[in-house]
This record gives structure tokens, sequence and C-alpha cells, in this order.
């Protein structure tokens, strides 16, 4: 994981387009491994949502507090994003569902999620248990950092990470 330099934090708060295009390339592949696996391997939706978080990052790093948390200060944005895109999938399913029998939805899915064993074990997981592990694993994020995105305590992100694993090592042997 590469540290973000707290130096071009600040550039980019005093508006250095430079400094925060540096500090895009810093988290641009975890963010968007991050938005692609809570999205169901969707590449057009995680890119969007990691665009959006982007944009919305760079109008308001302004309001950046503390350089050194600009990592999880973005991914707070881009979980936001992933939030609000799942909602949508929610509705698009729910519409789906009256017009389609829910035996269509399932050999659908099938054939979307049977990529490899990990991406099918990823999505066996509950959703939450899902987004903080990888969050953890792909971001490289600490307990307390995923607790300041989510809202929960860190303690139960450990205890969601630790479980998550548990469950993952299972369905994976």
């Amino acid at each position: 994981m590469q540290d973000i330099d707290e130096k071009l934090v600040v550039n980019a708060k005093e508006g250095d387009d430079t400094a925060f295009g540096k500090l895009y390339s810093c988290v641009y592949k975890q963010m968007y491994y991050y938005a692609f696996t809570c999205l169901g391997a969707n590449e057009q939706d995680a890119c969007d949502v990691v665009s959006d978080a982007v944009f919305d990052a760079y109008r308001s790093i302004k309001k950046l507090r503390d350089a050194k948390k600009f990592k999880s200060w973005i991914f707070k944005i881009l979980y936001n994003k992933i939030k609000k895109k799942q909602a949508e999938y929610i509705r698009s399913r729910q519409q789906e569902t009256s017009l389609e029998t829910a035996e269509e939805l399932h050999g659908r899915d099938e054939e979307i999620y049977d990529k490899c064993d990990l991406d099918n074990a990823l999505e066996k997981l509950d959703k939450d248990e899902r987004e903080i592990l990888l969050a953890s694993v792909v971001g490289g994020f600490t307990s307390e950092e995923i607790s300041d995105f989510t809202g929960t305590k860190s303690s139960t992100i450990r205890s969601k990470i630790s479980r998550a694993k548990q469950k993952l090592k299972s369905m994976l042997e």
C-alpha cells in the first residue's frame, strides 16, 4: 500500500491540480477494485462511481481538515457513492422482478457471478461483511479508518472482518 504524501494533500487543498492528480494516482486502483467488487463486477458502474467520487473529492478537497486522512476521506466519498448505486440496483431488481420470474433472475445472476471461486465466495458473504473485508484487504484500511467512513464501531468492524475471513476460509476449502 502506497502512503499518501501529506504535502501533496496540502498543495491540492491550495488548488494545485497536479498535486490532486498525484494523489488520485496513489489510490485509483484500490478505489476501482473496491467499487468493482462491491458492485458485483460491473466495470461500467465501478468506473462511474469512482469518477463521481473523485469529482466530488476534487470539488471539496478544501474542506478536508486532516491531510493524514486523505485516503479514508476519499474512500468515504466512494463508499457513499457505492451505497447509492446499490440502492439503484435494488430498485431496478424490484422492477425486474415484477416482469420476470425469480428463477429467470437467479439463472442470469449465476452466469454473471460464476467467474471464479473467490468471487463466488465473496458474493455469498453478507454485503456489509464483504464491503468491510474489501476495505481492509484491498484498501488497506485499519478498523478505525473503516469505522470513520462507515459509521460503524471499530470493534464491530474487527468482528465482521474476522467473521468474513472465517466464512471465506470455510467456503474455499
